[in-house]
Protein backbone atom coordinates (compact mmCIF):
# COMPACT_ATOMS: atom_id res chain seq x y z
CA UNK A 1 0.00 0.00 0.00
CA UNK A 2 1.38 3.34 -1.18
CA UNK A 3 1.69 6.29 1.64
CA UNK A 4 1.34 9.48 1.28
CA UNK A 5 4.48 11.68 0.65
CA UNK A 6 5.41 14.14 2.68
CA UNK A 7 3.42 16.69 0.74
CA UNK A 8 5.83 20.02 1.71
CA UNK A 9 6.53 23.14 -0.10
CA UNK A 10 9.51 25.24 0.22
CA UNK A 11 9.88 26.11 4.27
CA UNK A 12 8.60 22.73 5.40
CA UNK A 13 9.48 23.43 9.06
CA UNK A 14 6.13 26.20 9.28
CA UNK A 15 3.49 24.29 6.68
CA UNK A 16 -0.08 23.09 8.04
CA UNK A 17 -0.87 19.64 8.90
CA UNK A 18 -1.72 16.86 5.68
CA UNK A 19 -5.24 18.04 4.94
CA UNK A 20 -7.05 15.20 6.61
CA UNK A 21 -8.93 13.66 3.35
CA UNK A 22 -9.14 14.30 -0.09
CA UNK A 23 -11.14 16.78 -1.93
CA UNK A 24 -11.22 14.77 -5.16
CA UNK A 25 -10.41 11.76 -7.06
CA UNK A 26 -10.03 10.85 -10.26
CA UNK A 27 -7.97 10.35 -13.19
CA UNK A 28 -4.62 12.89 -15.05
CA UNK A 29 -4.67 11.82 -18.94
CA UNK A 30 -1.61 13.05 -20.20
CA UNK A 31 -1.08 11.74 -23.97
CA UNK A 32 -1.76 7.59 -23.60
CA UNK A 33 -0.62 7.53 -19.89
CA UNK A 34 -3.95 7.47 -17.43
CA UNK A 35 -3.23 8.16 -13.74
CA UNK A 36 -5.69 7.65 -11.24
CA UNK A 37 -4.98 10.06 -8.12
CA UNK A 38 -5.96 11.55 -5.04
CA UNK A 39 -6.53 15.43 -4.52
CA UNK A 40 -5.78 17.23 -1.00
CA UNK A 41 -5.35 20.80 -0.46
CA UNK A 42 -2.14 22.45 -0.54
CA UNK A 43 -3.21 25.49 1.16
CA UNK A 44 -4.78 25.67 4.66
CA UNK A 45 -8.01 27.40 5.43
CA UNK A 46 -8.06 30.71 6.64
CA UNK A 47 -7.94 30.52 11.01
CA UNK A 48 -11.12 30.00 12.54
CA UNK A 49 -10.19 33.18 14.54
CA UNK A 50 -13.13 35.45 13.34
CA UNK A 51 -14.21 38.83 15.04
CA UNK A 52 -17.72 38.75 15.60
CA UNK A 53 -20.26 41.16 15.42
CA UNK A 54 -22.09 43.07 18.55
CA UNK A 55 -24.36 45.50 19.66
CA UNK A 56 -21.88 48.25 21.10
CA UNK A 57 -24.67 49.25 23.29
CA UNK A 58 -25.73 45.88 25.22
CA UNK A 59 -23.11 43.54 23.60
CA UNK A 60 -25.96 41.18 22.08
CA UNK A 61 -24.09 39.37 18.78
CA UNK A 62 -25.69 40.84 15.53
CA UNK A 63 -28.43 38.28 14.09
CA UNK A 64 -28.55 37.80 10.44
CA UNK A 65 -31.22 35.68 9.94
CA UNK A 66 -32.87 35.25 6.32
CA UNK A 67 -35.91 37.09 6.01
CA UNK A 68 -38.39 38.15 3.67
CA UNK A 69 -39.87 42.05 3.19
CA UNK A 70 -43.12 40.18 3.61
CA UNK A 71 -43.62 37.49 5.66
CA UNK A 72 -40.57 37.72 7.80
CA UNK A 73 -37.96 34.77 8.54
CA UNK A 74 -38.16 31.94 6.74
CA UNK A 75 -36.35 28.48 5.94
CA UNK A 76 -34.15 27.05 3.63
CA UNK A 77 -36.98 25.01 1.98
CA UNK A 78 -38.71 28.36 1.59
CA UNK A 79 -35.96 30.06 -0.73
CA UNK A 80 -35.66 29.67 -4.26
CA UNK A 81 -33.17 30.35 -6.92
CA UNK A 82 -34.12 32.82 -9.92
CA UNK A 83 -32.59 34.78 -12.73
CA UNK A 84 -33.28 38.52 -12.74
CA UNK A 85 -34.67 38.85 -16.38
CA UNK A 86 -35.46 42.27 -15.69
CA UNK A 87 -36.64 44.62 -13.18
CA UNK A 88 -39.85 42.40 -11.64
CA UNK A 89 -39.46 39.97 -14.01
CA UNK A 90 -37.90 36.65 -12.19
CA UNK A 91 -37.06 33.35 -13.64
CA UNK A 92 -37.57 30.98 -11.43
CA UNK A 93 -35.12 27.85 -11.46
CA UNK A 94 -35.71 24.58 -9.78
CA UNK A 95 -33.82 22.23 -8.65
CA UNK A 96 -34.15 20.05 -11.74
CA UNK A 97 -33.07 23.61 -14.06
CA UNK A 98 -30.16 23.82 -11.98
CA UNK A 99 -29.01 19.95 -12.42
CA UNK A 100 -29.34 20.15 -16.37
CA UNK A 101 -26.33 22.89 -16.35
CA UNK A 102 -24.07 20.44 -14.33
CA UNK A 103 -21.60 19.47 -16.80
CA UNK A 104 -20.69 16.02 -17.71
CA UNK A 105 -18.19 14.09 -15.17
CA UNK A 106 -16.19 11.69 -16.13
CA UNK A 107 -13.66 12.43 -13.26
CA UNK A 108 -10.29 13.13 -15.41
CA UNK A 109 -7.99 15.84 -15.78
CA UNK A 110 -7.40 15.32 -19.06
CA UNK A 111 -4.37 17.50 -20.12
CA UNK A 112 -4.58 19.39 -23.70
CA UNK A 113 -1.47 21.26 -24.13
CA UNK A 114 1.79 21.39 -22.74
CA UNK A 115 3.15 25.13 -22.72
CA UNK A 116 6.73 25.96 -21.29
CA UNK A 117 7.02 28.02 -17.94
CA UNK A 118 7.43 31.21 -19.69
CA UNK A 119 4.44 30.78 -21.89
CA UNK A 120 1.87 30.11 -19.00
CA UNK A 121 0.07 32.84 -17.62
CA UNK A 122 0.04 33.20 -13.67
CA UNK A 123 -2.42 36.13 -13.55
CA UNK A 124 -4.80 33.64 -14.11
CA UNK A 125 -4.29 31.47 -10.53
CA UNK A 126 -7.41 31.70 -8.70
CA UNK A 127 -5.50 31.01 -4.76
CA UNK A 128 -6.96 27.23 -5.06
CA UNK A 129 -4.18 24.64 -4.73
CA UNK A 130 -4.57 20.99 -4.54
CA UNK A 131 -1.34 18.50 -4.71
CA UNK A 132 -2.42 15.44 -6.39
CA UNK A 133 -1.14 11.49 -5.37
CA UNK A 134 -1.09 8.35 -6.92
CA UNK A 135 -4.87 7.28 -5.42
CA UNK A 136 -2.67 3.48 -5.08
CA UNK A 137 0.31 1.79 -5.09
CA UNK A 138 0.09 0.92 -8.79
CA UNK A 139 -0.76 4.09 -9.68
CA UNK A 140 2.82 4.74 -8.25
CA UNK A 141 4.84 4.03 -11.72
CA UNK A 142 2.53 5.81 -14.32
CA UNK A 143 2.88 8.84 -11.84
CA UNK A 144 6.58 8.92 -11.89
CA UNK A 145 6.49 8.97 -15.87
CA UNK A 146 4.11 11.81 -15.77
CA UNK A 147 6.00 13.79 -13.46
CA UNK A 148 9.52 13.05 -14.80
CA UNK A 149 8.29 14.37 -17.93
CA UNK A 150 6.92 17.61 -16.63
CA UNK A 151 10.21 18.32 -14.14
CA UNK A 152 12.44 17.47 -16.79
CA UNK A 153 11.10 19.98 -19.42
CA UNK A 154 9.51 22.39 -16.88
CA UNK A 155 6.77 21.78 -18.10
CA UNK A 156 3.02 23.32 -17.90
CA UNK A 157 0.14 21.54 -18.60
CA UNK A 158 -3.53 23.00 -19.26
CA UNK A 159 -6.53 20.73 -19.37
CA UNK A 160 -9.94 20.83 -17.71
CA UNK A 161 -11.90 18.64 -14.74
CA UNK A 162 -15.42 18.96 -13.06
CA UNK A 163 -14.97 20.10 -9.39
CA UNK A 164 -18.01 20.74 -7.41
CA UNK A 165 -20.03 20.44 -10.00
CA UNK A 166 -18.44 22.91 -12.37
CA UNK A 167 -15.85 22.53 -15.07
CA UNK A 168 -12.88 24.06 -14.13
CA UNK A 169 -9.30 25.41 -15.86
CA UNK A 170 -6.52 23.39 -14.44
CA UNK A 171 -2.87 24.00 -14.60
CA UNK A 172 -0.55 21.00 -13.58
CA UNK A 173 2.87 21.52 -12.33
CA UNK A 174 5.69 19.75 -10.68
CA UNK A 175 6.40 21.27 -7.44
CA UNK A 176 8.79 19.18 -4.94
CA UNK A 177 8.96 15.93 -6.60
CA UNK A 178 4.54 16.42 -6.78
CA UNK A 179 2.10 16.84 -9.09
CA UNK A 180 0.45 20.33 -8.31
CA UNK A 181 -3.09 21.41 -9.88
CA UNK A 182 -3.78 25.09 -10.08
CA UNK A 183 -7.04 26.12 -10.63
CA UNK A 184 -7.50 28.93 -12.94
CA UNK A 185 -9.41 31.56 -13.64
CA UNK A 186 -11.32 31.84 -17.21
CA UNK A 187 -9.49 33.46 -19.54
CA UNK A 188 -12.33 35.68 -20.02
CA UNK A 189 -12.53 37.22 -16.70
CA UNK A 190 -9.05 38.63 -16.36
CA UNK A 191 -9.51 42.16 -16.62
CA UNK A 192 -7.58 44.29 -19.36
CA UNK A 193 -4.86 46.45 -17.81
CA UNK A 194 -5.25 49.99 -17.67
CA UNK A 195 -2.77 51.93 -20.28
CA UNK A 196 -0.12 53.92 -19.03
CA UNK A 197 3.20 55.69 -20.45
CA UNK A 198 6.65 54.18 -21.27
CA UNK A 199 9.61 55.80 -21.44
CA UNK A 200 13.05 54.31 -22.78
CA UNK A 201 14.76 52.46 -19.65
CA UNK A 202 18.18 54.41 -19.25
CA UNK A 203 21.00 51.50 -19.56
CA UNK A 204 22.76 53.26 -17.15
CA UNK A 205 20.04 53.46 -13.86
CA UNK A 206 19.24 49.78 -15.15
CA UNK A 207 23.13 48.68 -14.70
CA UNK A 208 23.06 50.80 -11.38
CA UNK A 209 19.91 48.87 -9.89
CA UNK A 210 21.37 45.73 -11.23
CA UNK A 211 24.39 46.28 -8.87
CA UNK A 212 22.28 47.21 -5.97
CA UNK A 213 19.77 43.99 -5.78
CA UNK A 214 22.77 41.68 -6.35
CA UNK A 215 22.42 40.47 -2.61
CA UNK A 216 18.55 40.48 -3.45
CA UNK A 217 19.53 36.95 -5.50
CA UNK A 218 21.17 34.88 -2.61
CA UNK A 219 19.11 31.82 -1.36
CA UNK A 220 16.27 32.02 1.18
CA UNK A 221 14.54 30.19 3.48
CA UNK A 222 10.12 30.27 3.03
CA UNK A 223 10.06 30.05 6.31
CA UNK A 224 10.62 33.76 6.93
CA UNK A 225 7.73 34.74 5.51
CA UNK A 226 4.85 34.11 7.60
CA UNK A 227 1.57 35.62 8.77
CA UNK A 228 1.70 37.39 11.69
CA UNK A 229 -1.80 38.05 12.22
CA UNK A 230 -3.18 35.41 14.39
CA UNK A 231 -0.38 35.47 17.14
CA UNK A 232 -0.39 39.44 16.86
CA UNK A 233 -4.25 38.78 17.56
CA UNK A 234 -3.17 36.37 20.89
CA UNK A 235 -1.33 39.17 22.25
CA UNK A 236 -3.86 41.94 22.44
CA UNK A 237 -6.70 39.97 23.42
CA UNK A 238 -4.49 38.67 26.23
CA UNK A 239 -3.30 42.15 27.24
CA UNK A 240 -6.81 43.33 26.90
CA UNK A 241 -7.72 40.14 29.37
CA UNK A 242 -5.15 41.21 31.58
CA UNK A 243 -5.98 44.98 31.65
CA UNK A 244 -9.24 44.21 32.24
CA UNK A 245 -8.49 41.80 35.27
CA UNK A 246 -6.35 44.66 36.92
CA UNK A 247 -9.71 47.03 36.38
CA UNK A 248 -12.19 44.65 38.33
CA UNK A 249 -9.09 43.91 41.00
CA UNK A 250 -8.77 47.68 41.38
CA UNK A 251 -12.86 48.24 41.52
CA UNK A 252 -13.27 45.64 44.21
CA UNK A 253 -10.51 46.97 46.18
CA UNK A 254 -11.95 50.37 45.87
CA UNK A 255 -15.43 49.07 47.08
CA UNK A 256 -13.85 47.52 50.64
CA UNK A 257 -12.21 50.03 51.72
CA UNK A 258 -14.99 52.48 50.97
CA UNK A 259 -16.95 53.03 54.47
CA UNK A 260 -20.00 51.49 54.17
CA UNK A 261 -22.81 54.12 55.48
CA UNK A 262 -25.52 51.83 57.23
CA UNK A 263 -22.43 50.55 59.34
CA UNK A 264 -21.46 53.91 60.28
CA UNK A 265 -25.10 55.02 60.85
CA UNK A 266 -25.49 52.63 63.29
CA UNK A 267 -21.70 53.04 65.23
CA UNK A 268 -22.64 57.35 65.36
Amino acid sequence: MISRPRLSMPGASTTSPVSARSSWSGQIVVGSVTVPVKAYAAIASPSNSTLHLIHRDCGQPIAQPRTCPTHGPVTTDDIAKVFRFAPGDDVVLSPADLDSLKPQDDDQLRIEHLLTSPGFDLSLTSGRTLFLIPAHAAAAPEYGVVCSLLAKHNLWGVGRAVLHDRSQLIGLHVVQDVLTAFVLQWPQARRACPAFDRTPVDPQRLRQLEKETLLLRKSFAWDEYQDDYEPRLTELVRAKIAARAVSTATTTAKSRKKPNPTLTARAA
